[in-house]
């Protein structure tokens, strides 16, 4: 697919001396850091161990379903939208890009000598530790009720003695609140917007 990247398959985290004894490893492989499958077999990882990998921030699919119901002068409309088969990146770093910010999620469930059956490996390793893998895109798929409307018109009867033609009074929201989510746990921010993985993008308005 377009936008395709080439990532190490990751299979595990060394949490322990065994796991470095019995895994190929990358050269100073530690505690804390991914492990990465030798897919060539040939007793080393590098380079030629990557796969190309459908990282695409752009969703396969974008689908919207409108509901309008009419009755006795009252008129309810809304608007649900979602997307489905986008990758988001999570980004465990705290870099001065973000004004040394991260995700409350990673500093929680990062890898350290004191959490070491954490989900997340150590704070940002550098080396092969460091490189793209498969471990950190996540599906991005959500729904939301993107506008909704609620009026009431007047009857006839009653405009025309005040000399109106018409009057009709109503509700009107927009990005009211999300349905789905499946980034919620991470609380990034809003999932519309993926290019970030620290969630440092303005989100959708509400109003």
């Amino acid at each position: 697919p377009y936008g395709s990247i080439l990532v190490y398959e990751a299979i595990g985290m060394y949490r322990t001396q065994a796991d470095l004894d019995n895994n190929v490893n990358y050269s100073n492989a530690g505690l804390g850091e991914l492990i990465f499958k030798d897919r060539n077999g040939d007793g080393l990882i590098d380079g030629n161990d990557t796969y190309r990998y459908d990282g695409n921030p752009f969703p396969k699919l974008q689908y919207g379903v409108n509901f309008f119901l009419e009755y006795v002068g009252f008129d309810f409309n809304m608007l649900l939208f979602g997307q489905a088969g986008a990758k988001w990146r999570l980004d465990n770093g705290f870099s001065p890009s973000a004004g040394g910010n991260g995700l409350q999620y990673v500093a929680d469930n990062t890898y350290t000598l004191e959490n070491t059956d954490a989900e997340l490996p150590r704070v940002m390793p550098t080396g092969t530790a460091g490189s793209n893998s498969d471990f950190w895109y996540i599906d991005s798929s959500w729904l939301r009720v993107k506008s909704l409307e609620l009026g009431y018109t007047l009857p006839a009867g009653l405009t025309s003695k005040m000399k109106i033609q018409g009057l009709r009074v109503y509700f009107s929201a927009s990005n009211l609140f999300m349905i789905y989510n499946s980034l919620s746990a991470y609380k990034s921010g809003d999932p519309q917007f993926t290019n970030s993985g620290k969630g440092g993008q303005f989100p959708n308005l509400r109003s």
